[in-house]
């Protein structure tokens, strides 16, 4: 009995140095937007990033910061001055709501800037501007939590973005039962893990794309 409980702490030993070793690796990598970086139970998410089912992911570009006596995880943002969006830039942002007939977008930055986005970051993207084809129902093109691509079609009074372009729309994913990236398979959405195949407005692409 004592070689079983010696046995399984050292088990259990070689797990938390193997954690650490990684983290370790992690630190001041560079990070995009829907990146994973641990679980709320190894760190405490700071400035910069954003909690989901217990996981930790990078909300904005930059750098990973992991203060070790705090056991805070953060991002710091690469680049000087924020951008100032003008309509015809490309954007990439989280989709953090949708509702009928619109989807509304936290921008994180413009296409080519790793810099913050100044002012007012949150568009409204309108059923009409998702796609050239006709959309029933915006629950059906797009999750929470999707990264997408996005253009800028208006930036007063309101920020406004359209996707109605090959190259916008989706740039990456998670499956909403097991966390897992989704695949692109013939211009489907399918989670490996779950065998779920969804019909989504992705971007032509998809898991490959870069700021």
């Amino acid at each position: 009995m004592t070689n079983f409980f010696y046995s399984k702490k050292k088990v259990l030993l070689l797990k938390a140095e193997e954690e650490v070793n990684r983290m370790d690796d992690e630190e001041g990598r560079v990070l995009l937007p829907g990146d994973y970086i641990a679980t709320t139970e190894e760190f405490i998410p700071d400035e910069g990033t954003y909690e989901e089912m217990g996981r930790i992911y990078a909300a904005v570009p930059g750098r990973l910061d992991l203060c070790m006596s705090e056991m805070t995880a953060k991002i710091v943002p690469e680049g000087s001055s924020p951008v100032i969006l003008r309509e015809g830039n490309i954007v990439i942002g989280r989709v953090v709501r949708i509702a009928k007939g619109y989807v509304y977008v936290d921008l994180f930055s413009r296409r080519g800037e790793d810099r913050n986005i100044a002012g007012n970051r949150y568009a409204r993207l309108h059923i009409s501007k998702i796609s050239v084809e006709f959309v029933k129902d915006t629950y059906q093109v797009f999750s929470e939590n999707d990264i997408i691509r996005g253009r800028v079609i208006q930036t007063e009074p309101s920020l406004e973005i359209s996707t109605a372009e090959k190259e916008l729309g989706i740039i990456k994913s998670e499956c909403h039962k097991c966390t897992a990236t989704l695949m692109c398979d013939n211009g489907r959405l399918v989670c490996g893990e779950c065998e779920i195949v969804l019909k989504r407005k992705i971007a032509d692409d998809y898991g490959r794309w870069s700021l």
